[in-house]
């Protein structure tokens, strides 16, 4: 036998299962194969060993970034940084998700994708899927597309156009504030959109809001459910997708009392419910690249406390600026501070590399398919180290 068919056959024996390896190294299978010279056995026997010896347990997953669309003055900016981000780490991505289509009541699509982002992904051999918005997120307006089935069917087609068009890998569908009696709506439009983009080889995917229960209890989260969370199928939408980006943030917000963007131990919960109605492997956990920052401002003569997104490089300028540090909060892995400035107190939670590595120990945890980090340009730099570990 041919060298090249020895090498041909080590080839397929490093790719069965590892149990195999050994009964190989105890040569039963070895011995079974004629192939001829003792010393070529014996060379098969010592590059498997070798083989066992180096070889580590690969755990690969999904690693998605979102990007803007790169519209806005401020986004056009950031841009450039953006692009050398991904250039420096692109053994880091697998995915690039870009802000591009939003849907009118009429079923009226349009918008763009960010091109040099797209340029470089594809490049580069990245997966590109564009992000579909309900216009605004304005729940009147979604309710009235999801009711008019002319609408719908203008907008599938539309879409499956656009895929075509722009060479997408596919769509996530990311509608936002949609009334609870539009679920079997908009559970029939998105099986109807999967089913045709399925059809002609494109992938769909949907952001899903987190839930702990369907079940809610106080009046704040009932009317959470009511008005944001409660539209959303887990089950039949996870049937109908590659996959679903689960948005694990935002557990703390601008309505809320300070608090982390994603606890642990909420965010924890929020897998749990999940796994009940989609498998681990269709779960792309969804990690917040932003910080949270709650200060006071005065309005007409009163004062408003006020809770923002901020990006990690806010965060280092306001922690220079005041003279702070962050702590470590081990009950959620989080960093935070809290300090007065003007009489009034100020708090920062943060997301940064530590937070974002107790992250992803619940992804291998769970056995999830991997991460969403919304977005690119908020995050900690020192997560790219992380990643590339």
């Amino acid at each position: 036998m041919s060298l090249h068919k020895y090498l041909f056959i080590i080839f397929l024996l490093i790719k069965i299962h590892l149990p195999i390896f050994y009964n190989i190294c105890n040569l039963s299978i070895i011995h079974d194969l004629k192939f001829g010279s003792k010393s070529m056995k014996r060379l098969i026997s010592i590059f498997v060993l070798l083989f066992l010896l180096v070889a580590q347990p690969s755990y690969a997953i999904q690693q998605a970034f979102y990007v803007l669309r790169g519209n806005d003055v401020s986004d056009a900016i950031a841009e450039p940084q953006w692009i050398t981000t991904i250039e420096h780490n692109l053994k880091s991505i697998n995915l690039i998700i870009s802000q591009a289509f939003e849907v009118d009541s009429y079923g009226t699509v349009w918008g763009t994708v960010n091109q040099p982002i797209y340029d470089l992904a594809k490049k580069n051999h990245i997966q590109f899927m564009a992000l579909l918005t309900n216009q605004n997120f304005d729940p009147n307006k979604v309710d009235s597309f999801l009711k008019n089935k002319s609408a719908v069917t203008k907008a599938i087609n539309h879409i499956l156009a656009l895929c075509k068009k722009n060479k997408l890998d596919g769509i996530q569908v990311d509608f936002e504030e949609v009334p609870i009696q539009d679920k079997t709506l908009f559970t029939q439009f998105y099986s109807q959109l999967s089913h045709i983009l399925h059809q002609h080889g494109f992938k769909i995917s949907a952001t899903l809001f987190p839930e702990t229960t369907n079940l809610p209890t106080t009046t704040v989260l009932k009317r959470l459910y009511n008005n944001w969370d409660g539209a959303y199928d887990f089950k039949a939408i996870g049937k109908a997708s590659d996959f679903v980006t689960l948005m694990t943030y935002n557990q703390s917000t601008a309505g809320t009392t300070p608090g982390p963007v994603a606890g642990i131990p909420w965010v924890e919960k929020v897998i749990a419910y999940t796994l009940n109605y989609i498998p681990a492997n269709k779960i792309s956990l969804g990690i917040p690249a932003y910080s949270n920052y709650w200060y006071m401002t005065m309005d007409h003569g009163r004062s408003e406390a006020i809770g923002t997104n901020i990006s990690y490089d806010t965060v280092q300028a306001l922690l220079a600026e005041n003279h702070q540090r962050l702590k470590w909060d081990d009950s959620q892995k989080v960093p935070y501070t809290f300090y007065f400035k003007n009489q009034f107190g100020e708090y920062i939670f943060a997301e940064n590399a530590k937070s974002f590595r107790e992250k992803l120990k619940l992804i291998k945890k769970y056995h999830l398919r991997g991460f969403s980090v919304w977005r690119l340009g908020m995050e900690d730099p020192a997560i790219w180290q992380l990643l590339g570990a």
